[in-house]
């Protein structure tokens, strides 16, 4: 797989600008698309983790078709609060958790932000999905799912 961080934005410009095709730019350089780099950093961290499957399910309150298609990359990634409840149930750290928001397109967290800090806060102390749900309820703020 291709570093993000290698590949120069210039040069995928110019190689789109000369591409006789849209689907072979697309085919050719799938694997630097940002969906894509979200399916394989959420495995990673899954397997670092040693979270098995049916935990993110029973974590995220998700269905297990729909986390089943989100890991095989058959689907986009989720909606910004599905991933950081995904966040959540892989016990990712905050830079983590802000990376799989870029890798899936939505604004990383802000201690600007009230619910964004409390959010922050939560994964800071290691809450589970539920704590964080108590937690955003008791502030008044919009739960994540």
């Amino acid at each position: 797989m291709k570093n993000r961080e290698e590949i120069r934005t210039t040069f995928l410009l110019q190689e789109l600008k000369e591409s006789k095709s849209i689907y072979s730019y697309l085919q050719n350089n799938y694997e630097i698309f940002s969906e894509q780099i979200f399916t394989e950093y959420l495995k990673q961290l899954i397997d670092r983790n040693n979270i098995p499957k049916t935990e993110l399910v029973l974590q995220t309150g998700l269905s297990k078709s729909y986390v089943y298609a989100i890991l095989s990359g058959e689907r986009r990634p989720p909606s910004r609060n599905r991933v950081i409840l995904m966040a959540l149930a892989v016990k990712a750290t905050l830079e983590e958790t802000q990376n799989l928001l870029v890798y899936s397109e939505y604004n990383p967290l802000s201690p600007k932000v009230q619910r964004d800090a409390a959010i922050i806060f939560a994964i800071e102390q290691q809450l589970s999905s539920f704590q964080l749900t108590e937690l955003l309820f008791d502030l008044n703020l919009e739960p994540l799912e």
